[in-house]
């Protein structure tokens, strides 16, 4: 019903329909943990906040978007080099989502839009610039996926294993 509602706003602007729009994409009981979907009403509460604030005083919105922008390309990107790949021979099937870590920094970063926005609505874990900065720091180091070399080990980390693919035979 929250989505309904600002859906439905006419003076909603751009990037705040674009933030709908990307938190509650059509496939998101798919693409979307569940563990995470508890934090639905507060996000789009968040942004009907946000729009009140907004019309009250435009200026405070845009520095407070400028803050945000830069870790919303990054995570752009990084869901752009972490694409999953369809399935062999399945070139209309999905792959299973992105690497768990880019995941991760996209839900601080939907945080952080919380802390910026509506801050009376409190977040589920503290984050700040810093924090976004060092998980996306960690992220480009570590290329987004969650295997590393072993501490004190020399060299490139090997490989991860590949999963193995089950094909129902008919």
């Amino acid at each position: 019903s929250l989505r309904v509602e600002l859906q439905v706003l006419p003076e909603m602007p751009g990037s705040a329909a674009s933030d709908v729009a990307t938190l509650v994409a059509p496939d998101f009981f798919c693409t979307t943990p569940y563990a995470q979907l508890v934090h639905f009403p507060r996000y789009l509460r968040a942004v009907k906040l946000r729009l009140e604030k907004a019309r009250k005083n435009p200026a405070k919105d845009a520095e407070r978007q400028a803050q945000l922008a830069p870790y919303e390309r990054a995570l752009k990107q990084l869901r752009a080099a972490h694409a999953p790949l369809p399935a062999r021979g399945n070139e209309g099937a999905r792959a299973p989502g992105a690497s768990p870590a880019v995941e991760a920094f996209r839900w601080l970063v939907e945080e952080f839009r919380v802390s910026l926005f509506a801050q009376e609505l409190g977040t589920a874990e503290p984050v700040s610039t810093v924090k976004l900065d060092r998980a996306l720091a960690a992220l480009k180091v570590g290329g987004g996926s969650t295997a590393a070399a072993p501490a004190g080990s020399k060299g490139p980390a090997a490989p991860a294993a590949r999963p193995i693919v089950a094909v129902p035979v008919a």
